[in-house]
C-alpha cells in the first residue's frame, strides 16, 4: 500500500460522505441545535489533516471523490472544493467522536470501508444515511425526530440531488477531468 493511496481514499470517501452529511448538519445550524463554539477544534483538527493529505494529492484522470470531485473540477477548475468537502466531513467526525467516543469506531470504519482508487457515490450515499440515523449516537438526529419540517427540508434536499445526479447534469462531461 502505498502511503499516496491513503490520501486519496481519505480525502474521496469523506468527500462523497459530504453530500449526504452537508444537509444533515446546515439543517441543524439553521434550528441551532450545533453551538458555534463547540467546532472551532474538530475544524482546526480538520484543516490541518486535509492540508497534509493534499500535499501529496493529484486528481488527474483519478475516479474517486463523487460529485464533490467532478463539481470541484467542471465548475472551479482546481480541487478546492473538492478539499473543503472533505475538511467538511472529517470535522462533522470528529465533532461526532468528541460527543460520544462510542462513534468512533462507526466513524471510522465508514472513512476506511472502501480502500480504492475508484468508489462509486451510489455505495456511500444510502449506506452512510442508514448508518448515520442508526447507529451514530448523536444528539444531531433529534430535531428530524422531533419536527417535520427539518425531514421535509432534507427530503427535498435528497430529491433534487437525486434529480439532478440522474438527469447527468453534473457527469456529462467528467471524462474529460
Amino acid at each position: 500500500m502505498s502511503i499516496y493511496a491513503v490520501n486519496y481514499f481519505l480525502l474521496g470517501n469523506s468527500a462523497i460522505i459530504f453530500t449526504t452529511l452537508f444537509p444533515i448538519i446546515m439543517i441543524n445550524f439553521l434550528y441551532k441545535k450545533i453551538p458555534c463554539k463547540k467546532i472551532l477544534i474538530p475544524s482546526i483538527i480538520s484543516f490541518c489533516l486535509v492540508y497534509i493529505l493534499s500535499l501529496n494529492f493529484d486528481g488527474y484522470g483519478w475516479q474517486g471523490g463523487g460529485v464533490s470531485f467532478l463539481f470541484s473540477k467542471k465548475i472551479f477548475n482546481n480541487n478546492i472544493f473538492f478539499y473543503f468537502s472533505s475538511f467538511f466531513t472529517i470535522a462533522v467526525f470528529i465533532y461526532l467522536f468528541l460527543e460520544n467516543r462510542s462513534n468512533f469506531v462507526i466513524l471510522l470504519t465508514l472513512l476506511f470501508m472502501f480502500f480504492s482508487f475508484q468508489v462509486y457515490q451510489r455505495y456511500y450515499d444510502p449506506m452512510f444515511f442508514i448508518v448515520f440515523f442508526l447507529m451514530v449516537k448523536t444528539d444531531l438526529i433529534n430535531i428530524f425526530i422531533k419536527k417535520k419540517m427539518p425531514s421535509y427540508l432534507l427530503l427535498l434536499y435528497f430529491v433534487l440531488f437525486y434529480l439532478i445526479t440522474a438527469s447527468k447534469l453534473i457527469y456529462r462531461y467528467s471524462f474529460n477531468i
